[in-house]
């Protein structure tokens, strides 16, 4: 089983990260998220402030952890409450092309 920190520790230590790839990114600019971030301008010119960049980074990671969770358990619901369709998939396993198209 894998081990877990302190509630709060991994999003705390993402928050403290996000400055710092920011920083190396300003320094080079990649084909990343980030770097995009950094590359829009304000109306008045300014760039991103750290403290956007970490809330949107923030935000963002969250949205695609939320959008994933509700997939999943969607998904698994609609299976449950549909045994035929379960049965489909249960007899695809293995075999990608058939279970694209039962899906």
């Amino acid at each position: 089983m894998a081990r877990r920190g302190p509630p709060g520790l991994a999003a705390r230590d993402f928050a403290d990260y996000l400055p710092t790839l920011a920083a190396e990114r300003r320094i080079s600019l990649g084909a990343d998220l980030i770097s995009d971030l950094l590359r829009v301008q304000d109306r008045d010119s300014t760039g991103i402030a750290d403290n956007e960049l970490v809330a949107t980074g923030i935000l963002l990671l969250n949205a695609d952890r939320e959008t994933t969770v509700n997939v999943i358990g969607n998904g698994l619901g609609a299976l449950l409450a549909q045994l035929d369709q379960l049965a489909i998939v249960r007899a695809s396993i293995g075999d990608q092309a058939q279970l694209a198209v039962a899906c």
